[in-house]
């Protein structure tokens, strides 16, 4: 390990830490129960196995205790994962390669096969077991014994003969009211709760360009799509809907009379400008701070004061330069950029902020300069909104983030380079 220098001993994504073994079965809870959400599966285990996963000497993003760490990338990598370790369930993951082959000690043999992997198509369209379309979250490892009444059950297991397995890889994931994977055969419904109290609110993602299909899973659900609480005259859920405009969903179970109430399940979609562009330039994020890429930096969804569940760019010692292309030349009437600060935590304001604008293929020009005014002492997280506004057209928009410098002597990390953490550019 190299220290304070080691990007995130934990490897957080939100509050899951991948360096804390016991946690590892997290990613693919999402193969299981009565909704099963694979594709969240895919991409977050593809996310891990991208970023906490490096050939450099502190390319673990925790301790490898007893191999842990390299059992869940080999499985994973597999495109399989034992869940529960105890048991004979194998569930479904993404794979990392296009072959493998494992041998096993009777001789038989497992091929996986990945068709149509690569870099950008990590998301399962179908998968295929000895030919047969696989309709289930997961496969089984046959018991040694009583194999024939197990192979009755469940005819697709590995350990009975020689097994293939083929995943058939595709870019976009798919919805989720087209999934195939069905639930598990053996998984066992809860008899005294035949709803969801609390529905929950399914989506592919959460900021689109044109329309978004919604889903919501529960029993006797009401909704509202203007952020209004659901009441009794609300719409009732009849099946998936699209929505086209930035919204906010809340919906709620209705009890019946004498039965305990509820509170209601909220969710918040943003629809984005379809021709506006970010591009970092000359600055490169943290792999563990990256949001959801350079277009996160503009996509209307603002970070909280909780920086670690993930929203937040961050910059470690750099300056950060983002180019906004409008698509066209568009009058520019205030244009503000989010950062937060967490001085305890190494975050610090920016010190000033530069705008820049530019006609189409013209130079930049500097229209203002807007400067830190919070304080490093502040001991309490802080979100800032740097605002200049201006009656300038523009089709580019760049702007220029001081970092701080070093932490001062007085901090207990003195000396140690300081982020910047970035959200939001809006422009009016």
């Amino acid at each position: 390990m190299t220290g304070r220098e080691q990007v995130d001993v934990t490897g957080l994504i939100g509050q899951y830490a991948h360096g804390n073994e016991p946690s590892h079965h997290i990613p693919y809870i999402y193969m299981m129960g009565k909704k099963e959400m694979p594709y969240i599966t895919q991409k977050l285990v593809h996310q891990i196995k991208e970023v906490f996963y490096t050939e450099n000497p502190d390319g673990l993003c925790g301790n490898e205790d007893c191999g842990q760490m390299s059992a869940w990338y080999i499985w994973s990598a597999l495109g399989l994962y034992p869940v529960a370790p105890a048991d004979n369930r194998l569930y479904f993951g993404t794979p990392s390669f296009p072959k493998a082959t494992i041998l096993r000690q009777n001789g038989q043999t497992i091929l996986i096969k990945a068709e149509n992997l690569s870099p950008e198509n990590y998301y399962v369209k179908q998968i295929e077991v000895n030919g047969n379309l696989q309709s289930n979250s997961l496969i089984y490892i046959a018991p040694p014994q009583k194999r024939e009444s197990v192979i009755a059950k469940y005819p697709y297991l590995l350990g009975t003969k020689n097994t293939s397995i083929t995943f058939q890889m595709m870019k976009e994931p798919l919805n989720p009211s087209n999934i195939a994977l069905k639930s598990s055969p053996d998984l066992k419904k809860t008899k005294d709760i035949d709803h969801l109290r609390s529905p929950i609110i399914i989506a592919n993602k959460k900021t689109f360009k044109d329309s978004l299909l919604i889903e919501i899973n529960g029993d006797g659900v009401v909704y509202t799509t203007d952020g209004i609480e659901p009441n009794f005259y609300s719409r009732p859920y009849l099946g998936p809907f699209y929505i086209h405009e930035t919204t906010t969903i809340k919906a709620k179970w209705m009890p019946y009379p004498g039965q305990e109430e509820y509170p209601p399940t909220e969710a918040h979609f943003y629809k984005v400008h379809a021709e506006y562009r970010a591009s970092l330039m000359n600055c490169k994020p943290n792999s563990q701070y990256y949001a959801d890429g350079e277009q996160s930096l503009i996509d209307g969804v603002r970070g909280d004061r909780n920086w670690r569940l993930g929203d937040w760019m961050g910059f470690q010692g750099q300056e950060v330069e983002v180019v906004v292309d409008l698509g066209k030349l568009r009058k520019i009437n205030k244009i503000s950029v989010g950062c937060l600060q967490d001085f305890g935590s190494w975050i610090a304001m920016p010190t000033e902020v530069i705008f820049e604008i530019a006609k189409d293929g013209g130079d930049f020009e500097v229209i203002g300069t807007v400067k830190n005014d919070i304080s490093d002492r502040e001991s309490e997280n802080i979100i800032k909104d740097f605002t200049f506004k201006t009656d300038r057209y523009a089709r580019r928009i760049r702007v220029k983030a001081k970092n701080y410098g070093p932490l001062p002597e007085w901090h207990p990390g003195a000396g140690g380079e300081t982020f910047i953490f970035m959200d939001e550019i809006s422009i009016e």
